[in-house]
Order: C-alpha cells, then structure tokens, then sequence
C-alpha cells in the first residue's frame, strides 16, 4: 500500500532522530565489585535507599499453586520451525480467574535448553514483549530456546477509581490495591519459574527474564528476591515509585489531579502519602532490605536501559534503581519514555531488541550444554 509524500517524509525524519539517538546513546559497563572500594556512601547511594517492604512473605509463591494447563495455540499464530507454541491456562493473580495467561513456546529439539521468562507490560502495549519473544524464537539459539510470555492485558491499577475516590482514605486504598495486585504479579511470575523448573527441558543455569516498563520494575522486584534468573534485562523501568506516580503523563496523571485538586495535596504531600502504599512492591525497598544479608543480586547478570529524558520514569527512579542494583552494565538512549520503544521498531533498525538479545545470548548461551534426553511431558488441556 502506498502512503502519502508527507507521511513518508515524517517517517524518514523520525527514523532519521531515532537512528542519531542510537548513535549518540551512552553506554556504561558494569564497574566490577565495589564492596571493597570505600565503606562511605555517596549522596546518590544514600538517597537510593529506603526501607524494607514490612511483610517479606508477599513475594512469595504458593507452595501449592496449580500447574498450568497447555492448550496449543491456534494454527498460523505460530510459525517458527523449530517450536511448538502453547497457551498456558492458569488462575489470574489478581482475580482468580482461570484465563489464558501465557504463551509457551517450546523447542522441538531434545534436550535441556534455555527459557526466557518476557514480563508484559500490564495495561498497555504488547509490542515491546511480543517483539523480544519473536526474535528469540527466530535467532540463531532459537532451537535451545524455550520462552514464556506472560500476558497482561488488564491495568494493576486502577486510575479512575483514584480519579473518582472521594476521601483520601479511599484513595489510598485504591493505590494499595494497586501495589498489591503488582505484587500478586510478582509472585505469579514466581510460580511459573517454579513451573518451569519441574520441567526436563530446564536448565538451571539458562533462565533469562526479561521487562519492560512496569515489567522492568517487576522483573527488579523479583530478582531481588529469586536467585534462579541467570540473565535479566530491564528495560525503561525505575524505582522510588511514588515518583513515577508524580511525575507520569499516561493514565497516573488522571487519579494524581484529582487528588491534588479534591484533597489540596501539593506535590510533596502526594509524595509522603503515596509511598507508603506503594512500598510493597518497590523494587528498591526490596533491593535494600536484601542487601542488608549480603548481595541482593548479581550485578553482572543485570543489563539496564533507560532514557535520559524520560519524564515517566524520571531520573531519581532510574538512578535510585540502577545504583541498588549494583550499577550494572547500562545503555542510555536520548528520548522519552514512549519514544525509546521505538528504537524496537524498523525506524530505530531495532537498536533495543539486538542489544537485549545480544545480552542474553553472552550471559544465557546455551551453545556448550551436553544434550539430554527428549522431553515427552504431554500438554494438559483444560477440560
């Protein structure tokens, strides 16, 4: 199909911006251990810190959580020669429902493999997890590699019942409810590495997570308290929430006016009130809290990408987590927060995606593993 002059002319500009941010993007790589460097902090390690979440048990998954059922999926959704793809039926972690709640693809070849666990970005756009999990099964470990991608079409939060709450005391509870169906997420996400772990094609030394967005600041959640992710790439994510809440144009914004205009809140004062509810499911708070047992996590297992002028995930988000995670290896592009996503796309040569990938392919190669026997489990199908 055709398109008009000035279309193509506003596609060849953006491609144009999009192609010098990829080149003028900053790159650093993770430092090394600096536990021996100096017992003094920074200003930046101290504002980094706060408070441990109060119940440590809300990560964790269920010792009885119901395996999941493989439907497989519908004929042309998937056509990658070497898999066979699944949808994975299992109750929802914020309604209960029993839904469709993740696509498995799985690798004809026998043996044990690597998966990649690829976190949704809840309520929002599935391109960036679809694009990642695409190229996984199309690259050259596509035959040693297994993905799940979990799906998350529904919103954790919900902003116009804090846009129409009418105490403070309501609107709090609503953000609550919110941070608590974030950790029920997290706690999901749990139980699908734990089913993958029961697996014969599991290797435990090959599982790779991926996030984007909100998903970022999930997978950070988890890894904070799960050693099992061997690789793990957040992307566009933060901590220090309540500051993504102040400071986000998308649907935050709606339930933040309404509160700033009903209740009088200054920006300040949204600040206090907001943290605490959203403390459970702060990545840095559970950064910190691990910390004080030893390392929370690897910081040469972590790749972070952020963008230097994102004002969703503004910059004491993205420092504030990039510094508890131990300053891993971090890529910087010069755009927004929306406009990174595009260096995914054609019009960025898909800069994010060959980094990401490039990424789990050093720190998940699953090129020396001996092979193994075939997997025979046979796919449950809901009745």
């Amino acid at each position: 199909m055709l398109i008009g002059r000035r279309t193509a002319v506003g596609l060849f500009l953006l491609q144009a911006v999009l192609l010098s941010g990829c080149v003028r993007h900053l790159h650093t790589p993770y430092g090394g251990d600096r536990s021996q460097e100096s017992s003094v902090r920074t200003a930046a390690d101290t504002a980094s810190m706060r408070p441990g979440p109060r119940d440590p048990t809300i990560l964790t998954p269920r010792s009885d959580a119901p395996r999941p059922f493989l439907r497989p999926l519908p004929d042309g959704e998937l056509d990658y020669g070497w898999h066979d793809g699944f949808l994975a039926w299992k109750p929802k972690p914020c309604t209960g429902a029993v839904e469709a709640s993740a696509k498995v693809m799985i690798s004809r070849r026998p043996g044990p493999k690597r998966w990649v666990v690829v976190l949704p970005i809840w309520g929002s756009s599935i391109y960036p997890p679809r694009q990642i999990s695409r190229r996984l099964l199309r690259g050259a470990k596509a035959a040693d590699t297994n993905v799940l991608w979990i799906l998350g079409p529904d919103e954790l939060f919900d902003w116009q019942a804090m846009a129409e709450a009418r105490t403070e005391a309501e609107y709090l509870k609503v953000v609550e409810q919110g941070a608590e169906c974030l950790a029920a997420s997290v706690r999901d996400a749990r139980e699908w590495i734990d089913w993958i772990a029961t697996r014969d094609d599991y290797h435990p030394d090959r599982l790779g997570l991926v996030g984007f967005s909100i998903g970022a600041i999930a997978a950070a959640t988890l890894v904070a308290v799960d050693p099992r992710p061997d690789a793990t790439a957040l992307v566009m994510g933060g901590g220090r929430l309540e500051h993504i809440f102040a400071s986000c144009r998308g649907d935050a914004r709606f339930g933040r006016n309404a509160a700033s205009e009903r209740f009088g809140w200054t920006r300040e004062e949204f600040l206090l009130r907001i943290e605490e509810p959203l403390s459970i499911v702060d990545p840095v708070g559970w950064l910190s809290l691990a910390g004080n047992k030893g390392p929370a996590v690897d910081p040469s297992t972590l790749f972070f990408v952020s963008a230097t002028k994102d004002t969703c995930v503004p910059e004491i988000s993205r420092d504030s987590l990039w510094i508890a995670l131990g300053r891993p290896e971090r890529l910087q592009l010069p755009y927004g927060h929306k406009m990174s996503f595009l260096s995914m796309t054609f019009l960025g040569l898909h800069h994010t995606s060959h980094r990401v990938l490039g990424f789990l392919d050093r720190m998940v190669d699953s090129s020396d593993r001996p092979p193994g026997p075939p997997d025979l489990t046979t796919p449950q199908v809901p009745p």
